[in-house]
Parts: structure tokens; C-alpha cells; sequence
């Protein structure tokens, strides 16, 4: 494996990590020097440019998703970023939506940073009719927090996974 990391797949995958989060590189790193089929997950993650999103927390949260369910078998889910969503006169992008090979599912995940949610009894406001406004259209939203992710990224991958799983979407 020591000899891998010489090799011209290694040095980019090694620069496309760099471009990350520190947190995101650690997680990535410990993935890869596993030598099993999760390194292999990290390696189509990375190559796939998977690690791109909005925000360094949106962007460790997609990777532990995608970990998580290519870890447990189950590819049927994919999390799309900043998805466009229009209402009745409003435009609204969500962090993920969570979109099936098979199914028409409507899951929003969002990942409350504190500096952009719940600062100001505006931003409050805001997200409350924002989330009113969703449900209207039919969307099942799932909130985390930016240090559940940052602290436990795995930990709610798997729940958002289990809610998805828990759900009759009619098959």
C-alpha cells in the first residue's frame, strides 16, 4: 500500500484532498490507508468530485453520506447539492436533496451552520417560513446541526440513511 501513494492515481487524489477542509482530509486520508472497500468509496468519491459543495460541513456531511450508504450496499440514494426549489413566487436552494435510482422522493437535508441560522430573530424567521413553504410542496425536511456533522459526520449520515429506510414511499 506505502508504494500506492508513489503513484501518479495517488498524487491526485492527494491534490484534489488538500483542496479540502482539514476535517474533510482527515476523514478522507483514514479512509484511504484502510486498504479495503472503503478506501475504494474514498477514491471514486474523490475522482467523482463528490467533495465539492457549498460549504466545508455540506461537504464532509455528502462524503459521509455517500460512505455510509456505498458502505452498507445501498447506492439507491444520492444526495444532490444545492438543489433549486420554486414555490409559490419563491426560489429556495436546499443543502441536499435526496433523490433514489428508483422512486420520486422528496427529502431535503439541511446542515445548520450557526453563522447563517438562528442568529438573528430575522434569520429565524426566514427559515421558518422557508421550511413552512417546502412542506407545502411536499418535502420531508431533515435538520442537523454544523457540530453534529463536524463531530460525528458517520454518526449522521447513518441517521438520515435510517430515516430514508424508514419511510414508505410507496414501493
Amino acid at each position: 500500500m506505502a508504494s500506492d501513494f508513489y503513484s501518479d492515481e495517488y498524487t491526485e487524489l492527494l491534490a484534489e484532498i488538500n483542496k479540502c477542509p482539514k476535517r474533510l482530509q482527515s476523514m478522507l486520508m483514514n479512509l484511504l490507508m484502510r486498504n479495503d472497500d472503503l478506501s475504494n468509496v474514498a477514491k471514486e468519491l474523490i475522482k467523482e468530485g463528490i467533495v465539492k459543495c457549498d460549504s466545508p460541513i455540506e461537504m464532509i456531511f455528502k462524503v459521509a453520506f455517500d460512505v455510509v450508504c456505498r458502505s452498507s450496499f445501498d447506492n439507491s440514494y444520492h444526495l444532490e447539492s444545492q438543489h433549486k426549489i420554486e414555490t409559490k413566487g419563491n426560489t429556495y436552494y436546499a443543502d441536499f436533496l435526496v433523490w433514489h435510482d428508483d422512486e420520486n422522493i422528496k427529502v431535503i437535508i439541511e446542515i445548520d451552520g450557526h453563522d447563517f441560522h438562528e442568529k438573528t430573530k430575522e434569520q429565524v424567521a426566514h427559515d421558518k417560513e422557508r421550511e413552512y413553504q417546502l412542506k407545502m410542496e411536499g418535502y420531508e425536511i431533515l435538520r442537523f446541526s454544523g457540530s453534529q456533522i463536524f463531530n460525528s459526520p458517520c454518526v449522521y449520515a447513518n441517521k438520515a440513511l435510517e430515516f430514508l429506510d424508514l419511510q414508505n414511499w410507496g414501493w
